[in-house]
C-alpha cells in the first residue's frame, strides 16, 4: 500500500510508501492508494481518476508542403501557389 498526498483541488502532489507520511499544511491530506496511482491521477473525493489521455501530437508543416498538398487534391492549382 501506499499513500497518496492530494491538494485541495484533487491533484496528486506525491506519492510515498506507506509509513513514509510526513506532516503536511491542512490544505493537503494523505490518501491510502494503491501502486497503480501516479501524480498524473486525481482524487474526486470518494476515489482516484485515471490521468486524461495523452493529446495527440499535432504534425506541423511547411506552408510550401501545405501547398503542394492542396496542389495535390486538385483544392488549388500550381498557378495559383507560384502567384502568392
Amino acid at each position: 500500500m501506499a499513500k497518496a498526498l492530494v491538494q485541495l483541488d484533487g491533484r496528486v502532489a506525491q506519492i510515498v510508501a506507506n509509513g513514509e507520511e510526513f506532516p503536511v499544511h491542512s490544505d493537503l491530506q494523505w490518501i491510502n492508494a494503491d501502486e497503480t496511482i501516479t501524480t498524473r491521477h486525481t482524487w474526486n473525493g470518494a476515489s482516484f481518476d485515471s490521468p486524461p489521455a495523452p493529446e495527440p501530437e499535432v504534425k506541423r508543416v511547411s506552408s510550401d508542403s501545405l501547398a503542394d498538398l492542396l496542389v495535390t487534391k486538385g483544392v488549388i492549382s500550381r498557378t495559383d501557389v507560384d502567384g502568392l
